[in-house]
């Protein structure tokens, strides 16, 4: 499967993928099959899959919090026909957020907002490439973006600056 924004659910044997409000259904198990899970040991190694895997407590706890703005974008590009919100105060004025989340104070470097947000375009259902679009930045104490810092990309995933 390509990557792509998209907000996953779990509900019964089957999984559903919704993007920008279009809902696609993966087919539970028919009558009679049973759901299986994958077997076998399970790594506890960080792989390239996570590369924040080795970084202290604080990026890790920034790159969630990014994580949790992410999700919460693609929340409301979903309840508003994939238009993407022109600045982050609509996601905690929405309810969007946790309220502990909506203040977007950086758990790493205590800055508050601790985050820039640029909207990649007015519509999510138009853009290329989630990949390599970054819409999420860190922030320092004196608002201007970590040179080491974070940033958070259309399809979710977060990465240090290069």
């Amino acid at each position: 499967m390509n990557k792509t924004v998209c907000a996953l659910a779990a509900c019964g044997a089957g999984m559903f993928m919704s993007v920008a409000g279009l809902v696609i259904a993966q087919q539970p198990p028919t009558t009679g099959q049973a759901a299986t899970m994958p077997s076998g040991p399970v790594s506890t190694q960080p792989t390239d899959a996570d590369p924040l895997a080795n970084e202290p407590d604080p990026v890790k706890k920034s790159a969630a919090v990014m994580r949790q703005i992410g999700q919460a974008i693609v929340m409301y590009c979903n309840d508003n026909r994939g238009f993407l919100p022109a600045d982050l105060k609509l996601l905690s004025t929405h309810r969007y957020l946790r309220d502990d989340v909506a203040k977007l104070k950086n758990p790493r470097t205590g800055a508050e907002p601790g985050y820039e947000y640029v909207s990649p375009g007015p519509r999510i259902t138009r853009i290329k490439n989630a990949t390599t679009v970054p819409m999420l930045w860190e922030l320092d104490a004196d608002g201007k973006r970590l040179d080491d810092g974070l940033v958070l990309f259309l399809d979710g995933h977060v990465e240090k600056a290069k």
